[in-house]
């Protein structure tokens, strides 16, 4: 009889969280980009799977990685998107101004 092996969960390690880096909220690997931030461009601002690859210059690995754990986590990812909501907004002006972002 063939020898049946159990179930083993693979890691994706495109999220990290170090208490060093933005307080230690989830960013992605590599860079100070939080999920949450990622997602608000996402859901808010309508961007992209491509277009947050472009607009944060990451791989789209990282972003679908990033996407699938905003929705895994999403109801507190959400509340921290609504804490940092006028913070965003400022950012979203400032890439604005810059002819990056997008009018929301």
């Amino acid at each position: 009889y063939p020898r049946v092996m159990a179930a083993q969960v693979l890691p994706i390690e495109s999220i990290v969280s170090d208490p060093q880096i933005r307080g230690g909220q989830p960013i992605l690997a590599g860079t100070t980009l939080r999920v949450s931030d990622l997602a608000a461009y996402h859901v808010l601002a309508g961007l992209s799977s491509e277009q947050l690859a472009a607009q944060f210059e990451l791989d789209l690995a990282r972003v679908h990685a990033g996407l699938a754990y905003y929705y895994d986590h999403k109801a507190a990812i959400d509340a921290e998107i609504r804490a940092n909501a006028d913070q965003a907004e400022i950012w979203r002006q400032r890439l604005t101004a810059q002819g990056r972002g997008t009018n929301v």
